[in-house]
């Protein structure tokens, strides 16, 4: 398994490039919040788990629509998850989203944005919490250029592949 201070400094500087090519202007706090959700989202159990929603039932990322009925029962906490599941989705896999056409783009956004706008607003009296989800909102078609960026050619090149997980002391995980 990966080292979780070589996976967060791995995805600290992929994410810092991205948004200095995509999105200058984005304050730190949400380049801190993009490399903690992707780190919690390469834990398999986090994409990838049991979900039940009336009478269905499956293994994998629970559907958005399914999310979306959820949210208003149960906890706050939902919103930002489902914020987060979009983003992912919209960023990484973009290509799977968009061949369902690009109204499904949209309502990805769209729900994904209005989460993080709606979880911003139950913390007023924070103001730190609420603009970070705030901006968020606002800047969630870039923030999905950012995650889309992770989908690099080092991922689909094993040279390169080797090369990055030489660089992060990570590399013996291959021959184990």
């Amino acid at each position: 398994m990966i080292d979780q201070s070589r996976l967060g400094e791995l995805l600290h500087d992929e994410v810092t490039q991205s948004i200095s090519i995509h999105c200058r202007d984005l304050s730190n706090d949400v380049g801190l919040y993009l490399t903690q959700m992707l780190a919690e989202f390469v834990r398999s159990e986090s994409l990838f788990s049991e979900y039940r929603f009336e009478h269905v039932s499956g293994y994998g990322l629970e559907p958005i629509t399914f999310q979306v009925q959820r949210v208003s029962v149960e906890r706050p906490y939902s919103l930002r998850e489902l914020g987060d599941h979009c983003l992912f989705l919209v960023g990484y896999f973009y290509d799977f989203i968009r061949a369902w056409g690009n109204d499904n783009v949209n309502y990805h956004c769209s729900v994904g944005a209005s989460s993080y706008n709606r979880y911003g607003s139950l913390f007023r009296n924070e103001p730190q919490i609420s603009n970070l989800f705030s901006e968020m909102a606002l800047r969630f078609s870039d923030l999905g250029k950012v995650i889309g960026d992770l989908r690099l050619s080092e991922f689909n090149n094993d040279k390169k592949l080797f090369k990055l997980l030489e660089r992060y002391g990570t590399v013996e995980l291959l021959f184990k």
